[in-house]
């Protein structure tokens, strides 16, 4: 199952992720990226944990859900914690729950809870499957 990190290039150290990832699991493909290579397998799961909230501008954010949606099986499962509401922080995009339902538009939104205060304030699970 190959695997993605990637993370905001201006802040994060995508290269010593992937660095320690793989002294700790030598079997596993990991690179950074930022679509879903077309000529990978597609995924029976995608995880996304503070990813799409960082992604600002309209267009990049429909390009990267358009990446996740063609990334996955169908019936595969997207499960993503981001950060929902208002926000005053230039980095960080103000999306509602129901945005992110959009842009996964026919995706079946099992499941979309708000999680514990210390992971944070307005942090979301959203679980979704991809079209069968």
């Amino acid at each position: 199952l190959p695997l993605i990190a990637d993370c905001e290039r201006g802040v994060g150290r995508p290269e010593r992720a992937i660095e320690l990832a793989r002294g700790q699991y030598p079997d596993i493909t990991f690179t950074i990226c930022d679509q879903y290579p077309p000529e990978w397998p597609r995924s029976d799961l995608i995880v996304t944990c503070t990813c799409l909230q960082h992604v600002t501008d309209p267009e990049i954010f429909e390009r990267a859900t358009k990446s996740l949606k063609e990334g996955l099986k169908p019936g595969g499962d997207l499960l993503m914690i981001e950060r929902v509401g208002t926000s005053k922080a230039p980095h960080v995009s103000s999306r509602t729950e129901l945005d992110y339902e959009r842009a996964f538009k026919g995706f079946n939104f099992a499941s979309s809870r708000r999680l514990p205060e210390e992971f944070g304030e307005f942090h979301v699970l959203m679980r979704a499957t991809s079209p069968a």
